[in-house]
């Protein structure tokens, strides 16, 4: 092999492991912010399931200011842009099984 094969065959090489970290950095932080927010979604989730089993929530749908008066959260932060969730945001919740309207995403 000549020196100008060597050189392309090395920067073969490296283009081809680069495009594979990237690729692969990418899911994984990908995949961590969305872990994140179901983490955060969770939490709501669980409180609204608590506070309709306790009967305080006595509607289908409850807001996440209405938990943060009753005690059941305190102020929710956004995991990803750090800002404050909006109090407005619905959870519904059926046969005890309880779901956030407005997903975080």
């Amino acid at each position: 092999m000549d020196k100008n094969s060597k050189i392309v065959t090395i920067c073969l090489a490296v283009m081809i492991v680069g495009v594979v970290v990237i690729a692969t950095s990418l899911k994984v932080y990908n995949n961590h912010k969305d872990d994140l927010l179901k983490v955060s979604n969770k939490r709501m989730e669980e409180a609204a399931k608590k506070c309709s089993l306790e009967a305080v929530c006595t509607e289908e749908k409850t807001t996440l200011g209405f938990l943060i008066e009753k005690g059941y959260l305190g102020k929710q932060v956004h995991p990803i842009s750090k800002e404050f969730i909006d109090e407005k945001t619905e959870i519904v919740c059926e046969n005890y099984t309880c779901k956030v309207q407005d997903n975080l995403s």
